[in-house]
């Protein structure tokens, strides 16, 4: 069987040359980067080199977007672009794979949900630690996206059916559009794949930017796989919080109590919630959600193998505890809290949670 795979990663430094996650130190430990070179995608070779220059490939590793978010609609427009262009190049119905760490989740979730619209269906949807901060525009921008392939509503039809005051010319090429019909489409759009729930803020779903709810993966999706930190770690529930996954088909997902960086395989880093996320603790509880990825896609068939570095030493290596990021991260940890923390002392919640 044919396979395709497309990977968003979480948020990338530099936009303009859509660069990936961080520093080399990162990239060497992304979940998003180990399920792209353990996809079977490219001919059935797992462990092809990455090469964006390469036409032919089955599989593709995009960088997230920017801080600010803006760059979400790219992050969407262009994996629905390549797998429509491999699923025409392979023929058939090839098995597809979309994977996403962060906002890059957030992205792959709306990426099946054009893809959806296309009547493409997706095989398996990988979300890491999904995480929703949008504001309206980027959410129009969206939904302009997803309306290329629903055939059910067009923008610029439906701008001229409510009337002139509608309608705006833009350019010399007369660009018929509305702005008003925009926003209302990529409102109902999200709607699909967000659903406000003021309950929701009880199980951590709440952020600086969006009102507390569920995500929702859509129909065309067979199965999903949902990995997120547990609200009781309390890292970054405040800009990013832990919003649940919802599906009407096949759904496994289970909760670490793990940082947001951690939940990307990139533990003890960037994230200094609390005096219990020790380094050793980090790395750990890493181990635990790699090892449960790695079961989960076991059985799909779209992957070789999945190896990360947490999985080959159950204590962080000294080339892991020496490196100038995890040193400089510890170095901050010990200013915030010069007493230090227990790197060994269990954590109930941790050992029942992240278990």
């Amino acid at each position: 069987m044919a396979d395709i795979f497309a990977g968003i990663d979480g948020t990338t430094p530099d936009k303009s040359k859509a660069r990936h996650i961080m520093d080399p130190f990162d990239n060497a430990m992304t979940f998003i980067g180990k399920l792209y070179e353990g996809s079977v995608a490219n001919g059935g070779r797992a462990g092809a080199r990455y090469d964006p220059a390469q036409p032919n490939y089955d599989k593709h590793w995009f960088a997230g977007p920017d801080l600010g978010g803006f760059m979400v609609p790219q992050c969407v427009s262009w994996p629905i672009e390549f797998i429509l262009k491999r699923r025409r190049a392979l023929g058939g119905n090839p098995r597809i794979t979309v994977a996403g760490y962060s906002r890059g989740a957030y992205s792959a979730l709306r990426v099946c949900q054009a893809l959806g619209k296309a009547g493409v269906t997706v095989d398996q949807l990988i979300l890491i630690d999904c995480v929703k901060v949008t504001l309206g525009l980027t959410e129009a921008s969206i939904g302009q996206i997803i309306d290329q392939y629903d055939d059910s509503f067009d923008t610029a039809t439906e701008a001229k059916r409510l009337g002139p005051q509608y309608v705006i010319s833009r350019g010399e090429k007369n660009d018929v559009r509305s702005v008003r019909v925009a926003d209302a489409y990529g409102r109902r759009m999200e709607n699909e794949i967000y659903r406000e729930n003021s309950a929701a803020r009880q199980k951590g779903s709440w952020n600086a930017v969006d009102n507390p709810g569920s995500f929702v993966v859509p129909g065309n999706v067979k199965h999903t796989i949902s990995m997120q930190r547990d609200p009781g770690v309390l890292s970054r529930d405040w800009t990013m919080g832990v919003s649940p996954v919802e599906s009407g088909g096949s759904l496994s997902r289970r909760y670490f109590f793990l940082t947001h960086s951690g939940m990307g395989g990139m533990p003890f880093r960037g994230d200094l919630p609390t005096r219990e996320t020790t380094a050793v603790r980090e790395w750990k509880a890493c181990r635990l959600a790699a090892q449960w990825l790695k079961n989960q896609i076991a059985g799909s068939g779209a992957f070789g193998y999945f190896k990360h570095p947490t999985l080959e030493s159950e204590e962080p290596p000294q080339w892991w505890l020496t490196h100038d990021r995890i040193r400089s991260q510890q170095a901050d940890y010990d200013r915030m809290y010069p007493s230090g923390g227990s790197a060994t002392a269990p954590i109930p919640a941790w050992e029942r949670k992240g278990g």
